[in-house]
């Protein structure tokens, strides 16, 4: 079976734990979906919006270890869409799994992912030769959410934190997008500083 990776399980050191039998079949894109972060990734069919991923080959056995981790099907549910893989632009169907409207809900107001859910994320942009920018999108979008739940009286700790080093750190350096570009490696120290 085909599975659809686009958040940790990018990750080929946690997959080897995760899913033993688990083979990369390649790289692909899904068009038409949308990267977001609700406290963990997931994705959302928006028209102009791709995101790249990983197709794994996976037995039954790794489809149940995955649902396990992923919290299937009260976290997220699994769908069968198309997906066009490789250079040959090769479009085949595989699983993914879309995190549920009631998860999304329950965590508007902690859109942000950890820095180190985030650093397997880029890690694996990185890895494979993902446009890093798609994912620093996904992350801006998280905090334009806390930003409009901030303003309707609703933020919660971990987003008042995050705003006000995005603040402080916009004021030191006269360019508050810096301070939400913390997968390069030139800045480190920004990313330090950030969390």
């Amino acid at each position: 079976m085909y599975y659809i990776a686009y958040g940790s399980n990018l990750s080929i050191e946690q997959m080897k734990v995760r899913t033993p039998d688990a083979v990369i079949v390649g790289t692909g894109m899904l068009q038409g979906w949308r990267l977001l972060f609700r406290k963990f990734a997931t994705i959302k069919k928006s028209k102009n919006f791709n995101t790249p991923v990983l197709i794994w080959d996976i037995s039954k056995q790794d489809e149940k270890n995955l649902d396990r981790y992923e919290g299937f099907p009260n976290f997220y549910i699994k769908k069968n869409v198309k997906v066009r893989i490789g250079r040959n632009n090769e479009e085949i169907k595989a699983m993914v799994y879309i995190m549920t409207p009631e998860a999304v809900k329950a965590r508007i107001k902690e859109a942000l992912p950890s820095e180190y859910y985030y650093s397997l994320l880029a890690q694996g942009y990185q890895d494979f030769g993902f446009d890093e920018n798609i994912l620093l999108e996904a992350l801006q979008e998280a905090q334009r959410i806390i930003t409009i739940t901030f303003y309707l009286g609703g933020i919660s700790f971990v987003g008042a934190a995050f705003l006000i080093r995005l603040f402080l750190f916009s004021k030191q350096s006269n360019n508050p997008c810096n301070a939400l570009s913390y997968s390069s490696k030139e800045n480190s120290n920004t990313r330090n500083n950030l969390w």
